[in-house]
C-alpha cells in the first residue's frame, strides 16, 4: 500500500529541498546571551498551552494562562491576552517525539520553531535562563503543526526533513505571533508519544476543540476498536510519566516561568494539578 503525503501545516513529507533547506548547523547551537531587559518586572508572562490538564500544571502567579480553543482559534485570544500586558510568551505542555533517541518524560526546550519552510529562533537570554533552571532538557528544535501526528512513519519523516525532534500545536502559532508584536518567546515541551508510537484514533476522539478530554467518547470509540486497547493503555502509561515530568518542569520554573530579568524566577513553586 502507497504511503499517503502528510500534509499539515503548509509541510509536506515529500517536499524535501524546501523543507530541509531550513535546517542549519546552528539549530542546537547554544544561546548567546544578551544584556538583561530592566524594568519588566511588574508585567505577567503568557503561557500557551494545548490542553486544560496543561493549564492547570502552568496555573500561578504572574502567569496569563491561555489554552488553544480550535474553535474561537489562539490568535484571538492572544490578541486579547496581549492587550492586558505581558512580558513575554512561552509554550509549555506535552508534545510529541519525532527523534527516535527520545523517550515519554524527556524535557524538551526549543532552539527555535520550525513552522513551515521557516526556523524561528527562540529568544536567547530567556532560553538559556530555562537551560539553567531545567539542566538535563534537551536543546533542539521544535515543529509547529496544526493537527497532531498519528503515524510513526509520518514522525519519521518529518524528523529526517526537519531535524525537530518534537512537535505540538501551539508553538508555531506562538512564534509567529512574538514576532508580529516583537515580544520574546520560548517554549518548553516534554515528550508524551514517543517517535515510534501511533496515536491511537480513540485518543483523538476524545479531544474536545476546548483542549478538554472527554472520556465516554474515548471509550466509546474503544468498544468500536478494542484492538486499539493496547496501544491505548501504553499511551496511558507514557502520559502518567509526562504529566509528572511536566508537574516538575513547572516547579523549577518558578513564579515567572524563567524570565532571567525577575529575580523571583530563581525561587520555584510547589503545585499540585
Amino acid at each position: 500500500m502507497a504511503r499517503q503525503e502528510l500534509h499539515c501545516s503548509g509541510w509536506s513529507v515529500d517536499a524535501g529541498p524546501s523543507v530541509r533547506s531550513v535546517t542549519s548547523s546552528n539549530l542546537r547551537a547554544r544561546p548567546h546571551l544578551p544584556a538583561p531587559i530592566a524594568g519588566e518586572g511588574t508585567r505577567p508572562v503568557i503561557v500557551i498551552v494545548g490542553l486544560t490538564l496543561e493549564a492547570r500544571i502552568a496555573f500561578g502567579p504572574n502567569a496569563i494562562v491561555v489554552c488553544h480553543d480550535k474553535v474561537r482559534g489562539l490568535p484571538d485570544l492572544l490578541h486579547a491576552a496581549v492587550a492586558a500586558g505581558c512580558a513575554g510568551i512561552i509554550s509549555f505542555g506535552l508534545a510529541g517525539g519525532l527523534a527516535p533517541e527520545y523517550h515519554a518524560g524527556d524535557w524538551v526546550i526549543a532552539s527555535g520553531i520550525i513552522d513551515r519552510d521557516q526556523f524561528i529562533p527562540t529568544s536567547a537570554l530567556w532560553t538559556s535562563r530555562l537551560l539553567e533552571l531545567v539542566p538535563y532538557a534537551s536543546y533542539a528544535p521544535i515543529l509547529g503543526v496544526d493537527e497532531p501526528l498519528v503515524h510513526a512513519a509520518h514522525k519519521s519523516d518529518l524528523h529526517t526533513l526537519s531535524l525537530a525532534v518534537a512537535t505540538d500545536n501551539e508553538s508555531h502559532i506562538v512564534a509567529r505571533f512574538a514576532r508580529l508584536y516583537g515580544l520574546e518567546f520560548a517554549a518548553l515541551r516534554v515528550i508524551i508519544d514517543p517517535a515510534h508510537r501511533c496515536v491511537p484514533s480513540s485518543v483523538l476522539a476524545g479531544l474536545c476543540s476546548d483542549g478538554s478530554t472527554d472520556i465516554g467518547a474515548i471509550l466509546r470509540h474503544l468498544l468500536r476498536r478494542p484492538r486499539q486497547s493496547l496501544d491505548l493503555l501504553r499511551l496511558t502509561t507514557d502520559y502518567i510519566v509526562a504529566r509528572s515530568r511536566l508537574i516538575e518542569a513547572r516547579r523549577l520554573l518558578g513564579t515567572h516561568f524563567g524570565r532571567a530579568d525577575h529575580p523571583q524566577s530563581s525561587q520555584p513553586i510547589a503545585r499540585d494539578a
